[in-house]
């Protein structure tokens, strides 16, 4: 089985080539520079590594640099900006398709640009196979498949020790522009720039934590199989902001730095963010943890809720991406662009990452405040 990684020399890159070799697959090293894929590959301690350097802005070379590999999982953001050609150049290799992305926009993009060509080639094309709407997804389907349909659906977040690295923060400042949709008697339709949400305690917290809207992708993904009229998703601003009072502030800010991130002001987020380390040290990122809540009210007003949670945000996204990589590799996916919850079984995907520290319940009553 040949897996191929497209921004391989990038933070989360190396972290799933890691893994695509720690478990004993071909490993393909893709990106636009050599030079920074061989120092990857020694950092990684790969020998002999099969290094193919592809611009984005070549389709050609990209599509040849993807022939004769089984997947690829795509690691190089901002995904709004750079994505979309390498999803192009998967399918017209023939080759399966993951990424680690987290836009919304991109995502939606995917599915409305790409599923016919997908579907003609019989490719499979997953966005989104990381930690920020992988278990958000899979959760969202648990809670509700036995319960359908659906009134209302929160998919609420909460994170500790979340260093983001420099791509993270990148696409940050495409996603969190006010742009984001929320889905509304069954149409999507943008939030504006309003970003308060109400509070939420989450399992294990003393009290409820301010919530603001977040832009995930689950609000593109979910509604294709779960029947649902009306969803949103918001996180704990204190997984975003450094204590708990600028976390309360930070719920009122939201509209003012949705339109500076519009203006030409963000090109200076841009530079400052790129003399930033690249992300957090492995001490650090091991520390981290996720929890994605999924809130679910019926038309009796009856609520239950689902919950996943993990550790080692980043780490377990190169977990997830490279054994959803490795399932589509074996052809038992359906073709076309498809949500995580419609390409694999979630409760057998969820049961799968269980040693890496991921856990998963579903039917407590939610508390709100």
């Amino acid at each position: 089985m040949k897996i191929a990684v497209y921004g391989a020399s990038g933070y989360t890159g190396k972290l799933v080539a890691a893994e695509v070799d720690r478990r004993g697959f071909d490993l393909v090293m893709l990106g636009r520079n050599e030079t920074r894929l061989r120092a990857a590959a020694n950092d990684l301690r790969i020998p002999k590594p099969e290094l193919r350097p592809a611009s984005l802005s070549d389709p050609e070379g990209l599509r040849t640099a993807l022939t004769g590999c089984d997947v690829v999982v795509n690691c190089a953001g901002p995904f709004t900006a750079l994505g979309e050609s390498v999803v192009h150049a998967a399918i017209a290799a023939g080759c399966h398709y993951v990424d680690t992305a987290g836009e919304q926009a991109y995502v939606k993009k995917v599915f409305d640009l790409c599923s016919e060509d997908a579907t003609e080639a019989r490719v499979s094309v997953v966005p989104s196979m990381g930690y920020d709407i992988l278990p958000g997804d899979f959760i969202a389907h648990l809670t509700c498949h036995d319960i359908e349909p659906i009134e209302h659906l929160t998919i609420a977040y909460a994170a500790t020790g979340f260093d983001m690295t420099r791509g993270t923060m990148h696409s940050a400042l495409h996603s969190f522009q006010g742009r984001d949709l929320r889905l509304e008697q069954g149409e999507w339709r943008q939030t504006g720039l309003r970003s308060h949400r109400d509070s939420v305690q989450f399992p294990g917290q003393r009290k409820a934590s301010p919530m603001i809207k977040f832009p995930s992708g689950e609000i593109v993904t979910v509604p294709r199989h779960v029947d649902v009229a009306n969803m949103d998703i918001a996180i704990d601003a204190c997984a975003l902001v450094p204590s708990r009072s600028f976390a309360s502030l930070s719920t009122r800010m939201g509209p003012i730095m949705a339109l500076t991130l519009r203006s030409p002001l963000r090109r200076l987020f841009d530079v400052l963010i790129d003399r930033l380390p690249e992300g957090p040290n492995e001490s650090k990122r091991r520390k981290s943890t996720f929890t994605v809540m999924a809130i679910a009210r019926r038309n009796d007003g009856s609520e239950i809720r689902g919950i996943v949670s993990g550790r080692d945000i980043y780490g377990s996204t190169a977990v997830m991406c490279v054994e959803g990589a490795r399932r589509l590799a074996t052809g038992s996916s359906p073709a076309g662009v498809l949500a995580p919850a419609q390409a694999f079984d979630p409760t057998d995907f969820l049961c799968f990452l269980k040693p890496y520290g991921v856990d998963w319940s579903v039917g407590e009553k939610p508390v709100w405040t």
